[in-house]
C-alpha cells in the first residue's frame, strides 16, 4: 500500500513524503448503507495489516499506483433489494431496514523473523468471522425476531439471512449477501422517529465434514 500526495493526470508516484506498506493481509472489510444518508448509497471499509517495516519519507517512482475508476455496476444501493421476499433476517423475511452494516473478519498471523524484519511465514486466524447488524422499522413482521430470539428458535435449516433482490445473490445479477445459517446475538426495540428494531446476527456453519456454502457475497 502506497501513501502519497496525489499528482493529477498521472498514476505514476514520484515523492519523497510517500509512505509504503509491503505485504499487507486484509483482515476486516465491511458493506454499510443508510436510507438517510445519500439514499442507502453502499460505503465500504477495509482494515489491512502488515508486520513489515513501514517505509516513511522514501522516493515512491518505483510503484505504480492503478487508478480505480467507478462504473455504473459498481454504485451499489440499498434501494436494489426491491422485493421484501428476500429481506431475510434469520429465516424471517419481508423486514424493512433502515440500515445495515456487514462485517467480514479474519486474522492474519506473523510467524518468524527474515532479513530486514520480513516475517516468515503468513498464515489466517483460526476463526472467520461474518456478522451483521441492522437496524429496521417496528412492524408485525419484525416484530417477530423478538420471539426468535428469545426462544432462542433459530438453526442452519431456518436461520438463512439473506440481503439481496434474490433469493441467492449472483454477481453481475443480483449484489448482497445470504448467510446459509445464523444465529441472533442481540434483538432490541431501538426508538426514534418511529419505533424500530436493531438485531444482529453472526453465521453459523453446518458442521465439521459438511460442504454447504455458508455464505455468498456478490457485488
Amino acid at each position: 500500500m502506497v501513501i502519497a500526495p496525489p499528482r493529477v493526470g498521472s498514476a505514476t508516484v514520484s515523492n519523497t513524503d510517500s509512505m509504503v506498506y509491503t505485504d499487507c493481509v486484509v483482515t476486516a472489510f465491511s458493506w454499510s448503507g443508510d436510507m438517510t444518508d445519500s439514499g442507502g448509497l453502499i460505503k465500504y471499509s477495509a482494515t489491512l495489516k502488515t508486520h513489515s517495516p513501514a517505509l516513511v519519507g522514501i522516493d515512491a517512482s518505483g510503484y505504480t499506483v492503478a487508478a480505480y475508476q467507478l462504473t455504473a455496476a459498481k454504485t451499489l444501493t440499498m434501494s436494489d433489494w426491491q422485493t421484501p421476499a428476500n429481506r431475510v433476517i434469520c429465516g424471517q423475511a419481508d423486514v424493512l431496514l433502515n440500515s445495515f452494516s456487514f462485517n467480514l473478519e479474519n486474522d492474519a498471523l506473523f510467524l518468524g523473523r527474515a532479513s530486514g524484519g520480513i516475517c516468515e511465514v503468513i498464515t489466517r486466524g483460526s476463526e472467520f468471522s461474518a456478522t451483521a447488524d441492522f437496524s429496521m422499522k417496528y412492524d408485525d413482521e419484525s416484530a417477530d425476531l423478538i420471539t426468535m430470539f428469545q426462544t432462542a428458535t433459530t438453526a442452519a435449516s431456518t436461520g438463512a439471512t439473506n440481503m439481496s433482490n434474490a433469493s441467492t445473490p449472483a454477481t453481475g445479477a443480483s449484489w448482497g449477501f445470504k448467510m446459509a445459517g445464523s444465529v441472533f446475538t442481540n434483538v432490541a426495540l431501538s426508538e426514534g422517529d418511529i419505533m424500530g428494531i436493531d438485531a444482529s446476527v453472526k453465521m453459523v456453519g453446518a458442521g465439521a465434514g459438511e460442504s454447504t456454502t455458508c455464505l455468498t457475497i456478490a457485488d
